[in-house]
């Protein structure tokens, strides 16, 4: 924690002798206290010093500066195309089979370094890794890319990295996203 003050540090002690001063010549020889016991005069005047010492150090303007350092992963965000253009070609059943499987494997092992976030894009954005079913009618890439720029931004993101087949339908150009 850092103290930050407008005046030099010395300007302290200014501000602790002026709350002494004050009290010192405020109770000193009042006449009005010479019924009260000498004790209680003593923590009234201590009470006073402490509250203009205090006054006089929130006057001089001192900031308490805290830094506080957060180590995190990370963020990878994956946009994947569900939509059915993705299986109409001659490797459908490769993108059917054996795809999910190494792309689980992907996600699996940049999970290990990373804090990876996972989005479905067709028709609508979804975020469960487990619903990679290629059944959206339209492909709207701009839905991720919407969702990035609004939920991550000003966040640790390490990449971003979108699995399609290149063709959108619907929404604006990603391209033009960036």
């Amino acid at each position: 924690m850092d103290y930050i003050l407008e005046y030099p540090s010395w300007s302290i002690w200014l501000c602790l002798l002026a709350g002494g001063i004050y009290a010192f010549f405020l109770y000193r020889k009042d006449k009005m206290l010479g019924e009260l016991p000498s004790w209680l005069v003593t923590l009234i005047g201590l009470f006073r010093f402490f509250s203009v010492s205090l006054i006089c150090l929130l006057l001089l303007g001192i900031l308490i500066k805290k830094e506080e350092k957060v180590v995190e992963k990370p963020i990878i965000l994956i946009g994947h195309d569900t939509s059915k253009s993705i299986v109409l070609n001659k490797d459908s059943s490769f993108y059917q089979n054996e795809y999910k499987r190494d792309f689980q494997n992907f996600v699996d092992r940049l999970s290990q370094s990373y804090e990876v976030k996972y989005f479905n894009f067709a028709d609508q954005l979804d975020s469960d890794p487990q619903t990679l079913q290629f059944s959206g009618m339209q492909s709207d890439p701009s839905l991720f890319f919407n969702e990035v720029i609004n939920q991550y931004q000003n966040r640790n993101i390490g990449a971003v990295v979108i699995a399609t087949d290149g063709i959108y339908n619907k929404g604006l150009n990603p391209s033009s996203l960036t």
